[in-house]
């Protein structure tokens, strides 16, 4: 007998019919359990959207790096303002020929070092040298005839000394030489202006410097105020940085500054301090002088500034470069 159910237990009918019942009763309970998490879904993305609508304070951020100093204007390890900035000519100029025509000479070429007064070029002059013999025979010719009026003058007067003349052939004689004096100083203003013109066709160098640009060469006509030469004072150096206006304590003209440049350390002096903050940086404009006798520093050249460190010591003078240098032995 338990055999037999055994065997009915286990035939493919009763399995299926098992497996059947099994799905029947689990679809129900299925069906429960969305419904419960249906219900629950609500309540559940509550506190989802609570974190979600918290304000942004509440999350623990870490704390921003500190603001990168600026890099305009630093402290040093010994506690100096330091200002960077380029180096600059000292004094810089745009030179041409007030008046025009051909170059015939040049005299100096660009990298010359050249002094004040000197010629670098010439422009042909034929034309004004032809001008000015011109206006030089006007004026000798006007002093011709203001002599003879002044000789007619002399001989009328005597007549009418003599009550041989009339009275006003006198003053007639007289008017004529005032006229003739005139005369001569119109011709000698003109003979300036001739002069002047020649001068204009040399052109020279306003101050001591160094010949930055130049002409190729000769043959070529150039206008007047058509830059021809550039020149540029670099001895001594001119170096314009800015401070804070919160440092503005801390410089003042005439203080001596430590100036670190790729050549070592030079002493500048504090030429200017401009009180007025520029528009954009907000900040106070400074320009520093800075002596280059023996050109060792290079204009455009970065370098730094020091207020308040100690100048760099001076190199020693061996006892022969003294004597050398005039100096008297005890």
């Amino acid at each position: 007998m338990k055999r037999a159910l055994s065997d009915t237990l286990r035939s493919p009918i009763t399995i299926a019919l098992v497996a059947v019942v099994a799905l029947a009763l689990a679809t129900p309970l299925t069906a429960c359990n969305g419904a419960s998490q249906a219900t629950a879904g609500p309540q559940a993305a509550a506190p989802v959207a609570a974190a979600a609508a918290s304000p942004a304070s509440t999350v623990e951020r870490p704390p921003s790096p500190p603001a990168a100093p600026d890099p305009a204007q630093r402290p040093a390890s010994d506690g100096a303002l330091v200002v960077t900035g380029d180096l600059r000519p000292s004094e810089a100029a745009e030179l041409s020929f007030k008046a025009g025509g051909q170059m015939s000479v040049r005299k100096a070429v660009r990298g010359d070092l050249v002094t004040r007064g000197q010629v670098l070029a010439q422009l042909s002059d034929v034309e004004a040298q032809a001008q000015l013999a011109q206006a030089e025979a006007a004026v000798a010719m006007a002093k011709a005839q203001t002599a003879i009026a002044e000789d007619q003058a002399q001989r009328v007067e005597s007549l009418r000394t003599a009550d041989a003349a009339p009275g006003n052939a006198a003053v007639a004689t007289r008017l004529q030489v005032e006229a003739a004096r005139a005369g001569v100083r119109q011709a000698e203003a003109a003979a300036a202006l001739a002069r002047a013109n020649v001068a204009n066709h040399v052109l020279r160098a306003p101050f001591d410097g160094v010949v930055t640009r130049a002409p190729e060469g000769v043959g070529s006509t150039v206008g007047p105020g058509y830059p021809v030469y550039r020149l540029e004072k670099l001895d001594p150096l001119l170096l314009v940085g800015t401070v804070a206006e919160a440092e503005l304590g801390r410089v003042a003209a005439g203080a001596t500054v430590v100036v670190d440049t790729s050549a070592g350390p030079a002493t500048g002096t504090v030429r200017a301090v401009v009180r007025a903050l520029e528009p954009v940086s907000r900040r106070v404009p400074v320009e520093i002088i800075v002596p280059n006798p023996e050109r060792a520093l290079v204009a455009g050249g970065f370098v730094r500034a020091r207020f308040g460190a100690a100048p760099p010591p001076r190199p020693e003078t061996s006892p022969d470069a003294r004597r050398e240098g005039g100096a008297t032995s005890p």
